[in-house]
């Protein structure tokens, strides 16, 4: 059962993350007017197209992993991290910041949803190991 739920946890965070991430590759702008701003510098566009590899190559990783059980236990261990991070800057964003756009409020939700359930992955499959 722990091998399903982790299969289909890095499966579904791989490509939840990679289609957020092709919003900032594909097209740079997506994010921006979906919150109300656009962007025209070359500079930001940067920064997003590197978030979009950044993205797609933790999704490779954790697809990858599925297939090499010898990778899967750095692989949640990763998926913990990254996680973390988001959350983190979410939640610093919201005390410096104040309320963001409502999907921004369901991606933290998200966030630690897939938190929650890779640690339970790692507790009951690798703790001991």
């Amino acid at each position: 059962m722990i091998d399903k739920l982790e299969n289909f946890l890095l499966l579904s965070t791989a490509v939840g993350l990679a289609i957020i991430g092709c919003g900032y590759g594909v097209n740079p702008n997506f994010y921006p007017n979906l919150f109300g701003y656009e962007i025209n510098n070359p500079n930001a566009f940067h920064v997003f197209k590197a978030f979009n590899g950044l993205y797609l190559a933790f999704s490779g990783f954790w697809i990858f992993s599925v297939f090499k059980s010898e990778l899967k236990k750095s692989a949640i261990l990763l998926m913990m991290v990254v996680m973390m991070g988001l959350i983190i800057g979410r939640i610093w964003s919201l005390i410096t910041e104040g309320k963001p756009h409502w999907l921004l409020l369901v991606y933290l939700g998200l966030e630690i949803v897939v938190l929650l359930q890779a640690g339970i992955v790692y507790e009951k499959k690798y703790k001991n190991i």
